[in-house]
């Protein structure tokens, strides 16, 4: 059995399965909280800020194939040496959300403004191929959701957008997610 499905299953019977919905979505956002499960360091923690200081989302991939926010934690952690994981959603192939982090972790994702920024990491390498349809349509509910959740207006960028990388991957569409997500 894989991460994902230990991680369902554990979520639906632990109650940590949320169900977002909207009126008006075709499908109900479905984001399974996986924040209490992940590798943390021992002794080092992220800041946290208050919800309205938030003002970005971040876009990034992962660079990788076959590898899920239970790995990342990993790398981020005994690798990099970071509190946690940087990401505070991993939108995997399938289209499945997990959320990685509380809203209110400062998280080290993007370099420059991780105050402000909420980071939303699309599974696998960008560099080599387009986001699946799902994952695609996964991100854009999800960035609504938060442009409806968050008090202040938000915008959507690319890693690239902060500091020198090739993040979120050059086949990342960011004009058609900004363009399905401007409110």
């Amino acid at each position: 059995m894989n991460n994902a499905l230990k991680v369902l299953l554990t979520s639906i019977f632990s109650g940590s399965l949320l169900l977002l919905v909207r009126k008006g979505f075709a499908s109900d956002l479905k984001v399974i909280n996986i924040t209490e499960q992940l590798v943390r360091s021992s002794d080092r923690q992220y800041l946290t800020r208050p919800i309205g200081e938030i003002t970005d989302v971040t876009i990034h991939h992962s660079r990788s194939e076959g590898q899920d926010a239970f790995d990342y934690a990993k790398y981020h952690v005994n690798v990099k040496g970071w509190p946690g994981v940087a990401y505070h959603f991993d939108i995997q192939p399938d289209g499945t959300i997990f959320q990685t982090n509380y809203l209110t972790t400062v998280s080290w994702h993007n370099g420059t403004d991780n105050a402000g920024a909420v980071g939303v990491c699309l599974s696998g390498n960008m560099d080599n191929r387009v986001p699946t349809d799902k994952q695609l349509k996964s991100a854009i509910q999800l960035i609504k959701w938060l442009k409806r959740k968050l008090p202040n207006r938000i915008v959507v960028k690319g890693h690239n957008e902060y500091k020198s990388t090739t993040c979120p991957g050059k086949y990342m569409p960011m004009k058609y997610i900004r363009s399905r997500t401007n409110s």
